[in-house]
């Protein structure tokens, strides 16, 4: 059996510049490793980069040693569009990310209704989605229309709620005029001014800032990230809101998944599959440990009038269906 350095599509290893190869010496006999290069914008203590690093090891140890991947993490290559943009033209190989997050390419539009709160009744109900053929084919929609691929789903995220530096939030009055910091998503901070909060978009490497400076009073995110980023010291509060459920997916230039051929193609489905089963395994025991750090340090975490909350956004996502999303994607997500 061939070394797969010799079965790769050699443009492979010449089209990608810096990013595409590297050629190692072994002993006295040369073997050439390709290396991809891959970015994110999550901070490294993040779900997002313990994903990354399972993959990497696993897709190693899978192609001997042979594709490597560099990983770029905190938004250090660009912003989402950025990212998006340079993998389409294949600047970068691999892109991690929230499903969610392809909705700022206009071909993605489509997935802008996973961002709408209260969507999916759990996690199991998300797990679903992902694997429906309804997902599939919007996904195959863009990567038609964009020239990226869908290598797989890497693992589940915590459903998100809210830290707070000072203010406890339980109910829906609660949250009247609070400066709060959300993702940069059109129909989060819609969300958020329709339970009547004051939403401030920004990115992850800004929020502990902003919060300890009282720019904003707290932020929007899933118990194990608020936890993992540092925010403890700065968060009294922590409400349950359970209001979006996601998980993290990994993309891959178009032009380069075509030019690495099949066998590294099934190396890196094997590496999804491996990297899943680690995420999965370490979910709960992650999701455990940031509870008992947030109780050890004295933050209250709160389960809120969820029903107030979910009421209060059916009108937004009502004006939206048909307008932001296709009319009746949403119902369809509902049914699955």
């Amino acid at each position: 059996m061939k070394p797969f350095h010799q079965k790769l599509n050699r443009r492979a290893v010449l089209a990608g510049g810096a990013a595409a190869a590297a050629v190692m010496a072994t002993g006295t006999s040369a073997s050439a490793a390709t290396k991809l290069r891959l970015a994110h914008v999550a901070p490294t203590q993040s779900a997002y980069q313990q994903s990354v690093d399972y993959f990497t090891g696993h897709l190693k140890t899978l192609t001997n040693g042979e594709i490597l991947i560099e990983s770029h993490a905190g938004g250090t290559l660009g912003g989402l569009k950025q990212l998006w943009a340079q993998l389409r033209v294949g600047v970068i190989d691999f892109h991690l990310i929230d499903p969610a997050a392809m909705a700022v390419m206009k071909e993605a539009a489509t997935f802008r209704v996973v961002s709408q709160p209260y969507l999916f009744d759990d996690l199991d109900h998300w797990r679903r989605y992902i694997k429906s053929d309804l997902f599939a084919s919007q996904m195959d929609e863009v990567e038609k229309a964009t020239n990226i691929k869908w290598i797989g789903y890497m693992g589940d995220r915590a459903p998100r709620g809210i830290s707070s530096a000072h203010t406890r939030v339980e109910t829906l009055a609660d949250m009247k005029g609070l400066r709060l910091r959300t993702i940069e998503n059109p129909i989060t901070i819609a969300s958020f001014k329709a339970w009547g909060a004051n939403p401030i978009p920004m990115s992850s490497p800004e929020v502990y800032n902003a919060i300890e400076t009282g720019m904003v009073e707290g932020q929007d995110n899933g118990i194990i990230d608020t936890v993992n980023l540092g925010y403890i010291p700065v968060t009294k509060y922590y409400t349950e809101l359970n209001s979006m459920f996601s998980g993290i997916g990994l993309w891959m230039s178009g032009a380069k998944f075509n030019m690495v051929g099949s066998d590294v193609q099934a190396a890196m489905a094997q590496a999804i599959t491996l990297t899943q089963k680690d995420m999965a395994t370490d979910f709960a025991a992650n999701e455990a440990k940031a509870r008992k750090a947030m109780t050890d340090a004295g933050i209250e975490i709160i389960q809120p009038e969820r029903q107030a909350f979910q009421d209060a956004v059916q009108e937004t996502a009502q004006d939206m269906d048909g307008k932001v999303w296709p009319e009746g994607l949403l119902a369809k997500i509902q049914a699955i």
